[in-house]
């Protein structure tokens, strides 16, 4: 088995696809790999080109705590608004 790389007519990556030893390369399929990592990769004269850009890391919430500590903060020097 061999894995090859099926793309739409816009040349966007669909899946991956699994095809015999020796079997012809589908049409909408091409067996050059994906670029890691890869988030939105685009076949383009042949060659996957990345088109996306990773997601960014969501921002943590603060604690608890630390949200007394900011109130108490607030409290002392001249109350909250």
């Amino acid at each position: 088995m061999k894995q090859v790389y099926k793309y739409d007519s816009a040349g966007k990556y669909v899946e991956p696809v699994l095809i015999a030893d020796g079997a012809p390369i589908p049409a909408n399929c091409t067996d050059k790999p994906l670029p890691q990592p890869n988030w939105k990769p685009v076949l383009k004269n042949g060659a996957w080109v990345e088109t996306g850009t990773p997601p960014s890391a969501p921002t943590p919430k603060p604690t608890v705590e630390q949200e007394i500590a900011d109130l108490w903060y607030a409290v002392m020097m001249g109350g909250v608004a």
